[in-house]
């Protein structure tokens, strides 16, 4: 769960909002509906662990959260792709939006939920260091995605 929480806050810092918000710059209001859906359905995503059906079913479906993780990295292709007037619709862009957005929220969320119930944590010291280091693998992401994020506004600045 280290891992998977941490690799879905660098896929969201390296695309949002440096990509996510610039896919259409010749719209006026593209980047601000973005941003609100985005930060919408992420709340949604985060709350939806509420939720007992949202879970994961057995010990085993930790890993579907692990694979959810990981496979938002489509988004960096698809948000490239928009970026660069491939796909050039604002409609897609808006859906895109809104998965990105709710699988941030709910990947992160039962990311850290699930991290301290991990298997071998048996007493509530392992659960408190479980739960600092999950928040450790945010910091982790988080800085590594901004880098990344900033490398490529540069490399996209330039060419």
């Amino acid at each position: 769960m280290f891992v998977s929480c941490g690799f879905n806050f660098l896929i969201t810092l390296f695309l949002f909002p440096n990509i996510a918000t610039g896919m259409f710059p010749d719209s006026k209001w593209f980047a601000t509906v973005a941003v609100f859906l985005f930060n919408c359905c992420d709340v949604m995503g985060r709350w939806s662990p509420s939720l007992k059906f949202m879970w994961p079913r057995s010990y085993g479906g930790r890993w579907i959260i692990v694979a959810a993780s990981f496979a938002r990295v489509i988004f960096v292709p698809l948000l490239l792709l928009y970026s660069y007037h491939y796909i050039p619709s604002e409609a897609y862009g808006y859906v895109t939006e809104v998965i990105f957005g709710f699988s941030n929220g709910y990947v992160g969320s039962m990311s850290l939920v699930l991290g301290p119930q991990s298997k071998g944590i048996d007493n509530d010291g392992k659960r408190v260091v479980a739960g600092t280091l999950m928040g450790i693998s945010i910091l982790i992401g988080g800085t590594i995605g901004t880098v990344l994020s900033i490398m490529t506004q540069t490399v996209r600045e330039k060419y």
